[in-house]
Order: C-alpha cells, then sequence, then structure tokens
C-alpha cells in the first residue's frame, strides 16, 4: 500500500511490501512520484487519467508498472480518499498480478496454437493423396479425407460417427486384437470394401492417436491403393519371363539356322543333280519342304525375341488392313462376319510391312479358332494421343501420338489365368497339330520390335479384344519398296568364305561353287587375314558369319578394308545382337543375308554387290 499527494502525485508513505515489490526502500519510496512507477509507454495515458478523476471517486485499474531494475510487473490498484484534514491524500491498495495475467494470456496463445494446429492438420488431412480414416477407441470414424471419399466411394457425411464401412465386423475384430498386440504396426496388405460392393487391394499403414495426457484415444490409417502397382508388377513379370524365354528361344534359333543351311544347301544340290530316281526326288522335295517350314518357325522365334531382320519403312496401317481384307476372308471360315471400320488417314508407322501383315494374320487366325460356330470379327483402326499415366500402364509406353489397331471377336472369351500366357511361346490351348504356340508369341516379339504394346481384355464366353498400340510416324512419308529380282545365274569371281562351323562351311562353299566362283576358305579372322594378305589375284568378296569367336565379321571387314578396300562383304548369320545390323549396313558394298539362306539367294546377293 501506499499513499500519494492527489494535487502532486508524490508518494507520502508506502509500506513494506510495496518497498519489496518495487525494489525501493520506504525511504526512497517518500522521495518519488507515482508516476515514476508506472512503465513509461503508460505516462500520457496515467496523466490523462489523473486529470479526468473525480478526488472523492473510488477506482480500479490494472496498469504495467516498473520496478527500480526497470523489469516490468502487471499491477491492479485500487484506489480511494483519506480523510486527512488540509490534504488531498490518496490510499492506494495495490497486487501484483503478473502471474494471472501470464497464465491468462499463454492459455489463451496455447488455445490459438491448438486452434491453428487443428485447422492444420485438417488442410494437411485433406490434401493427403492417400486415402485416410481417423477412428477412436470404439472404431467410430471421426476423419474422412477425400482420397477416402474417391478411394472408398462413401462421402464423409456417411461414414463419420458410424463404424469403418470398409471393414467387415470380423476384420474391425481383427484390427482390434492388433492394436493391443505391442510391437512395430509394419504396413500390410489387404483387401478392403468399396460402397460399390467391389474390393480394393490396398496397403494399410496405421498408428495410434495420443491425447495430450498421453493416453491413447484413437487410431489413425492410411490406404494406399495398389490397384496400378499391381498392374505395373504383373507386367514387369510377364516382360521378364519372356525376356528370359526370348534369350533361350534366340539361342536355340542360331545353332538351328546353321544346321538348316546345311540341310537346305545339300537337299537343294541333290534335287538340282540329274539322274535321281523319282522317288528319290520326292524325298528330297520332303526335306527340303521339312527344311522351310522348319526354317519358317525359326523366323518366328526370332521375331518373338525381337531379332529378326528387317526393313522398316513408314507405312500407312490403314493400306495394310485393306490390302490383306480380301485374303483374310477367304481365310475365314463363312459362318464369321468381317467388318472394318477405319478410319481416314489413320497415319503411318515404322515397320516392315511383313510384320504389319504377321501381326494381323496372327490375331485373325486367333480369333477364327475362337469362333468354330461362327461369329463376327472386327478390325479397327484409331488416332490416340496417350497421356503420361495410361502410356504407363500400356507396357511401359512413352506419351505421345499412337495408332491403335484393335482385333475383337464374339468367341468363346479366356479367363484371367489363359490372358497371362497366351504371349508364351508354345502355349496352346488347341489340342495337338492345330498350332505350335508361336501365332501370339510371334505378335508380341513383332509389336514390341515395332516399339508398341499389345493389350487384351476378355472373359469366359464374351469373346475378345486384341488392342496394339503403334508409335505413329510423324513424318508419314511412305518408303518405296526395295525388292529387287533376284539374281542367281553365274557369275565369275573369288570369294573368300569365312565360317567357324565345319558343316556349314563346307555347305557354303559347295554353293558358291555350283554357282561359278572359286572359293578360299577360312576357318576364323586370322587365317582370312593371313588369305587376303597373301592371295595373288583380286578378291571380289568376302562371306563371312558375324558372330565368329576371336574376331567377329564387323571387325573383321574393317580390317579387310585395309587390305582390300575393294573387297565387297556379305555377312551371314542366324541370330545376332550385333549392332551392325540394328544401326544398318556401313556401305553399299556391304549386304546381309540371313540364315538359312538358298543358293540362289547367295549367288543373287553376291552378284549384286560385284555387279555395283
Amino acid at each position: 500500500m501506499w499513499i500519494y499527494d492527489f494535487d502532486t502525485l508524490e508518494i507520502v508513505e508506502a509500506n513494506d511490501s510495496a518497498a519489496e515489490q518495487y525494489g525501493y526502500s520506504r525511504e526512497e519510496l517518500r522521495n518519488i512520484s507515482v508516476r515514476d512507477l508506472r512503465s513509461p509507454e503508460e505516462l500520457i495515458e496515467v496523466d490523462a487519467l489523473v486529470r479526468a478523476r473525480d478526488f472523492d471517486s473510488e477506482v480500479r485499474y490494472v496498469g504495467l508498472h516498473r520496478r527500480r531494475d526497470g523489469t516490468r510487473i502487471h499491477v491492479e490498484t485500487r484506489g480511494r480518499p483519506l480523510p486527512v484534514p488540509g490534504r488531498r491524500l490518496r490510499l492506494v491498495v495495490a497486487t501484483n498480478v503478473t502471474e494471472q495475467l501470464d497464465a491468462a494470456l499463454n492459455a489463451r496463445e496455447a488455445e490459438a496454437r491448438a486452434q491453428a494446429t487443428a485447422e492444420m492438420l485438417r488442410a494437411l488431412i485433406a490434401a493427403v493423396p492417400q486415402a485416410m480414416v481417423v477412428v477412436d477407441e470404439e472404431f467410430h470414424v471421426t476423419g474422412w479425407n477425400r482420397a477416402a471419399e474417391k478411394l472408398f466411394g462413401w462421402k464423409a457425411e456417411e461414414v463419420l460417427g458410424g463404424p469403418v464401412p470398409v471393414q467387415t465386423p470380423e476384420e474391425r475384430a481383427n484390427a482390434r486384437a492388433r492394436t493391443e498386440t505391442p510391437g512395430d504396426r509394419k504396413p500390410i496388405e489387404v483387401s478392403r470394401l468399396r460402397k460399390d460392393g467391389t474390393t480394393v487391394d490396398v496397403l494399410l499403414a496405421a498408428a495410434p492417436v495420443i491425447g495430450a495426457n498421453g493416453v491413447r484415444i484413437g487410431h489413425v490409417a492410411i490406404f494406399t491403393d495398389l490397384t496400378e502397382r499391381k498392374l505395373l508388377e504383373a507386367q514387369l513379370r510377364q516382360s521378364q519371363k519372356m525376356e528370359a524365354m526370348g534369350t533361350l528361344a534366340g539361342g536355340v534359333a542360331h545353332d538351328f539356322n546353321n544346321i538348316l543351311t546345311v540341310i537346305m544347301s545339300y537337299s537343294n544340290m541333290l534335287l538340282a543333280s540329274e539322274g535321281r530316281s523319282q522317288a528319290d526326288r520326292a524325298d528330297l522335295e520332303e526335306i527340303a519342304t521339312a527344311a522351310s517350314r522348319a526354317s519358317g518357325l525359326t523366323r518366328q522365334l526370332l521375331t518373338f525375341t525381337r531379332k529378326a531382320i528387317v526393313r522398316p519403312r513408314s507405312i500407312e496401317v490403314n493400306d495394310v488392313v485393306a490390302g490383306m481384307e480380301t485374303m483374310l476372308r477367304r481365310l475365314l471360315n463363312s459362318r464369321i462376319e468381317l467388318s472394318t471400320e477405319l478410319l481416314k488417314q489413320s497415319g503411318s508407322v515404322v515397320a516392315d510391312p511383313s510384320q504389319l501383315e504377321q501381326i494381323i494374320m496372327n490375331l485373325v487366325v486367333n480369333a477364327s479358332d475362337a469362333m468354330p460356330n461362327g461369329g463376327s470379327l472386327m478390325i479397327k483402326t484409331k488416332n490416340v494421343e496417350l497421356d503420361e499415366a495410361t502410356a504407363r500402364l500400356h507396357g511401359g509406353l512413352r506419351p505421345g501420338p499412337y495408332i491403335m489397331l484393335s482385333i475383337s471377336d464374339t468367341g468363346i472369351g479366356m479367363d484371367a489365368e489363359t490372358q497371362t500366357k497366351i504371349f508364351e511361346p508354345f502355349f496352346t490351348t488347341k489340342e495337338p497339330g492345330r498350332g505350335t504356340g508361336l501365332g501370339l508369341a510371334t505378335v508380341y516379339g513383332v509389336v514390341n520390335q515395332i516399339g508398341g504394346s499389345i493389350w487384351v481384355n476378355s472373359a469366359p464366353g464374351e469373346g475378345a479384344i486384341f488392342t496394339i498400340y503403334l508409335p505413329r510416324d510423324p513424318n508419314t512419308v511412305p518408303g518405296a519398296d526395295a525388292a529387287t529380282a533376284e539374281n542367281a545365274c553365274r557369275h565369275s569371281g573369288t570369294i573368300l568364305l569365312v565360317e567357324d562351323d565345319d558343316s556349314v562351311r563346307r555347305a557354303v562353299r559347295r554353293m558358291l561353287e555350283n554357282s561359278g566362283y572359286t572359293v578360299l576358305e577360312a576357318v576364323d579372322s586370322d587365317v582370312a587375314l593371313t588369305i587376303a594378305r597373301r592371295y595373288p589375284g583380286p578378291l571380289d568378296a568376302m562371306v563371312t558369319d558375324l558372330v565368329m569367336p576371336k574376331m567377329d565379321g564387323r571387325t573383321l571387314a574393317a580390317e579387310l578394308a585395309s587390305v582390300r578396300p575393294s573387297t565387297r562383304v556379305v555377312f551371314t548369320s542366324g541370330y545376332t545382337d550385333d549392332a551392325l545390323i540394328h544401326r544398318g549396313l556401313v556401305n553399299s558394298r556391304q549386304a546381309f543375308l540371313q540364315k538359312p539362306f538358298t543358293d540362289e539367294q547367295l549367288a543373287s546377293t553376291i552378284n549384286a554387290l560385284i555387279d555395283q
């Protein structure tokens, strides 16, 4: 308490508590003004209050006061007049309310922070791309964000306050039991219900919600839709399986083509020789026919593995379909109705024409086999633009313009298990003798070689739709057909034959000699280069396998060019990853001939090079 003069504001007396609160002695307090106890920023307000105050009034006021050391305290003052004759004195009773005000302020600030945090959490939950569900200890829904609405189909107002609708009662009981089990709660894959009755595979991550007193008040669950991921994983597994099969098939094709080269060359040479009986010729023709069929099977294997040698050019998809329509109608039985829906100016793709024909032919034959009692078959073309998300779902294509080619039938359809295997080589649902199981595998290989993707949609009894996306050629300039007539006439000249397989080398030598060439043999690159350096006469051409030990055919051709720059080169191979084939030949003095080949094809290729 203190007493001050109302007219001068000087303190007349103060008690010990006042001295203690303000840091002055009682004597010091008696020598200062009440203005000295107030915070400087409040002095103007204090003076105004004093001028306006009535001496006889009783006043209660809370203000900011200043201690001797400059610190501030909040003080509640209650003043009233003190009856002393001859002077106007007032008695002030003061209470330090700093702690109370600070506590109230802290409470307001805490409440504001809590409200801001709650708003932030609500915004965060709403913005989270995964479905987020919050439940209390009774597993009643207290939070349900927009992503949950989109994933499961229920609106927030439909589920708030009720049990979690995505779980059956049994699943809710299991969830309750899991929350009571101590230990790490790792995300788990589960299936959950949708409003429409379907289910969705999700990754569930859950955590307890702890209240301010440290007691658990509920749980929060985050659901990540696994639909797209599972689809991509299935595509990856299928791609890896097909790649492994392709490696195996390609290796078989490499060795098999060498064997076929020998069989075809000797059978053709025997057929060309005179003095054979009709029965012998018939037997030889059967051998040649079987070898030719085996060669076609090998070409299918190479197409599946994307190692077949093709000559792509820009071709109009509609033209290919229209050109095959008459042949396809003859191929189908009379109970199957074929129709086409071709958009005008569908655009071009870069491919070998035979590749596109092979795709259409195999899919049409497959559709025909699926409709033994007749039905409808539709071929469509359409321009489409794949965005990033759609392209990723279709075998990891790049976004951009594509031509969609679809072939649909009304046949017996396929179950899901069959659909996962139809593109595997040698898988077939047909009875023995009716198929090799390479038709759809070949289609898969061709489509991937072109840079596209194939998609199948089918169900038992509901037919099938094969949809193919092929990258559209931005140039759309049709290429000219570079086919040339075979020239298998006899030709003189010296040929350097390089082949590490003894049987193939002997067979090709006979083929060349029968065509009129002088042949110099080499079992590898070292022998070939030695011959090229020492042989005194001209070397018109070198026929070399691309895949050989020590030095491959491409490197050998480069070495030969420094010794015999005018010598032409014919590369042969049954299967290769060689970059030469994928980039194209180095110059017009080189050619490629795929094994197996006939003596006419070999002679024609060499003659065309030499005649240049």
